[in-house]
């Protein structure tokens, strides 16, 4: 959604819950190189995309929120990329091709301006080992999938103000919902008020939507289901306004592509007390035969977790909502009370549980249940980030959460390091785990070791800085993802006899750090489960590279190769006993070829040591 509100809203540092002994991390890098079950991450990119999904249906990642080709131009001086996703009414370029209309007046009640005026969402699909750097779309003048092109020069994407304006964007381009399509199925909602001074729109006694975002989708025995924000306000001046209301509506598909709007689902009942703020959409997943949602209830309880009993015999594929609420008898479970669907949510009044409390306000969250690996029954927690900012949208906050299940709350494990992606985009973090239909507990398909992380990011040469329009940096990419700690992959330092440490800087191995930093802190991923002397290894960086020792050891250690093969495999000895590996312990890292990994006088580290010494023991500092 290309919008930020400016919300001020603060629960102190003081109410975080403490996190585990182990707490859990999530390593997030981009993966640069093909693998056999792989391919680079860098091949999952999509300009102008947000408030987004990623459903992996029949074989396809399934991203929708892509929502700039249906409204992208260049403008009659083929000199700019331009938006008419919220034109400003007064903007040169359409009195080029319009004359005096302005199609986005807010004067012009909803149901009569421009369909393409407000947000509007669009699917796009590819295969998860694709080596091909675009999209496909459907292509709704002829019912063709068609390849999205690549951004082209000037005048030439795809089409180009004065002569074709009433049919810029993509050929054949259609939402999968919009404003027109939410009026036209629900032509008389109701009206939500104007509190103080809020200027949202009077023109008719119902309270028609301007825009939709914020698709989120899942997928159920040949059935599709969406959740999205509706927005209830006038777009003006090319941006969001201060008076943005959000509520949350529901949509259902035959084929993913082609989507019938059933229902307004939720309000806040903040709406009456504030101009902007309701109830924002972030995740809609499935687990354990319920429905999962969670929102954020901006100016009121954050984050909140809603859930439904799936009963496909109903064509909404539900009977009834729920929400997470205060047990006052147990306060380490949630209190499932109904939730009103097609009403007001009075988060007060029912004790609504804020499930990732932040120091400011929420503005992103999502969930995911990881296993540990894919086999059948493996262990698993639920994992939640949730995203705040800091006073610049450049230092925005990605925290991690983490559950035993989705009865019970969340506890804060930790800060997501950011420094190996791309910074955040024009609306700080917006993210999403890949969603599978076919993941159960016998076949577990979000991995610790590996899964997908979808984000927004700024690709612009300089970030921060535009291009063409703000549109080619609004990125969506997949990242690769690691999760550590508690029942996941174990982390550790690891200390020389010279009491420095191991650690990686731009691919470099070294050994002159002091103190226990971030590059000094590694991930060991253990085919088997339980660290212990014998099993085989690999050393994960901070960079999410594995270090490696060259041709199998006898000469320099590297951490560049992003992915582990036989050189970044090691035999982990444990060398003052046997078993399990725990913290204190002191170990040795034997190669391929058999040789050591050796800290050499001055810092220096390499795989040349034959024997077990002073120089390739190391003491297991657990993290």
């Amino acid at each position: 959604m290309n919008k930020r509100l400016i919300v001020v809203a603060v629960v102190s540092l003081l109410a975080l819950p403490l996190a585990a002994q182990s707490p859990i991390e999530m390593k997030l890098r981009i993966t640069p190189v093909d693998t056999p079950t792989r391919r680079t991450d860098n091949n999952f990119q999509i300009a102008a995309a947000s408030g987004f999904s990623v459903p992996q249906v029949t074989g396809l990642y399934n991203l929708y929120g892509m929502y700039g080709a249906y409204g992208q131009a260049w403008n009659h001086l083929g000199t700019n990329m331009v938006s008419i996703t919220f034109p400003d009414p007064n903007n040169p370029d359409w009195f080029q091709c319009m004359g005096n209309a302005k199609p986005c007046d807010p004067n012009t009640p909803p149901s009569q301006r421009d369909v393409r005026c407000g947000d509007t969402t669009g699917l796009v699909w590819k295969t998860p080992l694709s080596s091909v750097p675009s999209w496909l779309y459907q292509n709704n003048d002829n019912g063709v999938a068609t390849r999205i092109p690549t951004f082209a020069a000037a005048g030439s994407w795809p089409r180009q103000w004065p002569a074709d304006c009433p049919s810029t964007g993509l050929a054949g381009w259609a939402p999968v919902i919009s404003a027109a399509k939410i009026n036209q199925a629900i032509p008389n909602p109701p009206h939500v008020g104007t509190p103080h001074t809020c200027s949202r729109d009077t023109t008719d006694p119902n309270s028609l939507a301007t825009g939709a975002a914020d698709t989120k989708v899942v997928y159920v025995n040949g059935k599709w289901y969406m959740g999205y924000s509706e927005t209830i306000n006038n777009p003006q001046n090319g941006a969001w306004t201060p008076s943005d209301l959000f509520s949350i509506g529901w949509a259902t598909s035959n084929d993913g592509k082609n989507w019938t709007v059933s229902r307004q689902l939720f309000r806040s009942s903040l709406e009456s007390v504030y101009c902007d703020g309701g109830l924002l959409l972030t995740q809609l997943t499935t687990d354990n035969n319920y429905f999962y949602m969670v929102a954020d209830e901006m100016r009121g309880a954050g984050a909140i977790l809603l859930r439904a009993a799936i009963n496909q015999a109903n064509p909404d594929g539900f009977d009834s909502w729920q929400i997470a609420a205060h047990d006052p008898m147990n306060p380490n479970h949630y209190n499932w009370v109904t939730a009103p669907v097609g009403g007001v949510i009075d988060t007060g009044a029912l004790g609504a549980f804020s499930i990732m409390p932040t120091p400011s306000f929420v503005q992103q969250a999502a969930i995911a249940r990881v296993y540990t690996s894919s086999a059948a029954g493996s262990p698993s927690r639920i994992i939640g980030v949730s995203k705040h900012d800091n006073p610049t949208l450049t230092s925005a906050v990605m925290d991690v959460w983490s559950a035993p299940d989705l009865d019970t709350p969340f506890t804060y494990q930790s800060t997501i390091d950011t420094a190996f992606i791309k910074p955040p985009g024009l609306n700080g973090w917006e993210y999403a785990f890949t969603y599978y239909p076919d993941q159960t507990p016998t076949t577990p398909r979000i991995i610790g070791n590996e899964l997908d992380f979808w984000l927004i990011g700024d690709f612009s040469p300089n970030p921060g800085v535009p291009v063409d329009g703000g549109t080619k940096n609004l990125v969506a990419y997949r990242t690769t993802a690691t999760v550590s700690g508690d029942i996941f992959a174990p982390r550790a330092a690891l200390r020389t006899s010279s009491n420095t440490y191991i650690s990686v800087t731009a691919g470099t191995v070294s050994a002159t750090q002091t103190t226990i930093g971030l590059a000094a802190r590694f991930v060991l991923f253990d085919s088997n489960g339980t660290l212990k002397n014998g099993d085989p290894v690999n050393l994960q960086a901070r960079n999410g590279n594995y270090i490696s020792a060259t041709n199998g050891g006898g000469g320099t250690a590297t951490a560049t190769p992003s992915g582990p093969g036989t050189f970044e495999t090691f035999t982990i000895i444990k060398t003052n006993g046997s078993g399990p590996i725990v913290n204190g312990d002191t170990v040795a890292f034997r190669s391929s070829g058999g040789y050591y990994l050796t800290a050499r006088g001055g810092g220096s580290v390499d795989f040349t040591g034959t024997t077990l010494s002073s120089t390739t023991r190391f003491t297991y500092v657990a993290q």
